[in-house]
């Protein structure tokens, strides 16, 4: 960062996981708000420097020199960090039969952002933020994208700063209370300390290698691992009832609701290949939780951050279910 950085700290044990983790592409998060109404430029640039502003860590810069630990670095200066493109580029080709699925301009563009990895190239420093305005096709509409570094914003803090941008976007200027010591301390340094050597907490410290990079997964084969990888979108939305019935059939059989989603996961990975029943392979399911109310002291959701901690062990409820045999 230069003489232009006021303040930095190392990166924590759980952020540096994944630190490691998004040189393969895991480990970024994606906001995309479909605008149905012109968006004002100065609008959004000022609810997104509010935002920054509230939040430190957002307006961070991860610094990945070869000589030292990364760590986190604020620039004294203000810098632009909305840029706008047209979603035309982006626009799949038409579907090559009728059964294939059409894919939509947002959903394309959510895929587009979740494929971009500034974090991989080498660079000795990127901005732990994106903000992208995307022109859409239809007259009027645009798509706000926001790629973040997911050591900074978890699943709960991606949805503290939606629902804190949008309340910036229809009243300018209002403003959130910013977090006091958001930026220097990781949620490493608020386990308790009587807990620490509890398994949730000691093998839950290195997120990725009891998870994302564990050796439980390296029996995963590739059949192409050349190729260049690709990260695509599915989506599942369950109603009010069939939740309900999920959530009565879960009790009546004793099954914790991690694991039959995690079971629903791999069948319906089984069932996308559509290969002959004596096929079989290998699956892994990380189930993340979320420990904000354990720490010391508690953090609320709008603490922005990374404060989850993974179950990948049948031990942990079973909240990791592995197949090697045929379903």
């Amino acid at each position: 960062m230069g003489d232009g950085t006021a303040d930095g700290r190392p990166v924590g044990g759980t952020e540096y996981s994944w630190c490691r983790a998004v040189e393969g592409g895991t480990g970024i998060t994606v906001l995309a708000l479909l605008l149905s109404r012109p968006a004002s430029r100065p609008l959004l640039d000022s609810a997104l420097h509010q935002l920054q502003s509230s939040h430190p860590l957002l307006r961070a810069h991860l610094v990945t020199a070869a000589s030292r630990h990364p760590f986190f670095a604020i620039a004294t200066t203000r810098s632009e960090v909305l840029r706008l493109l047209s979603s035309s580029d982006l626009l799949p080709p038409p579907p090559a039969s009728a059964s294939a699925v059409s894919v939509s301009p947002f959903d394309a563009i959510l895929e587009h952002e979740f494929n971009q990895n500034p974090w991989s190239d080498g660079g000795p420093t990127h901005p732990v933020l994106f903000a992208t305005l995307y022109e859409m096709p239809e007259p009027g509409r645009s798509t706000l994208a926001l790629r973040l570094h997911t050591a900074v914003c978890d699943r709960t803090s991606a949805v503290a700063v939606l629902k804190e941008l949008l309340a910036l976007m229809a009243a300018p200027g209002e403003g959130f209370h910013g977090e006091a010591d958001g930026f220097n301390r990781g949620i490493d340094d608020l386990i308790p300390k009587q807990d620490a050597w509890k398994p949730f907490w000691a093998r839950g410290k290195d997120l990725i290698g009891y998870s994302l990079n564990a050796l439980r997964t390296s029996t995963l084969r590739f059949e192409d691992a050349a190729s260049e990888r690709r990260s695509q979108v599915a989506r599942l939305v369950l109603g009010t009832d069939d939740t309900q019935k999920l959530l009565t059939a879960c009790k009546k059989r004793g099954i914790k609701l991690c694991g039959a989603l995690s079971a629903a996961a791999m069948v319906a990975t089984r069932a996308s290949k559509q290969w002959e029943n004596d096929h079989y392979e290998t699956y892994s399911v990380i189930t993340l939780v979320d420990c904000r109310k354990y720490l010391d002291p508690p953090l609320h959701d709008h603490n922005i951050g990374k404060a989850y901690k993974p179950c990948n062990n049948l031990s942990f409820d079973r909240c990791i279910l592995q197949y090697d045999k045929p379903l």
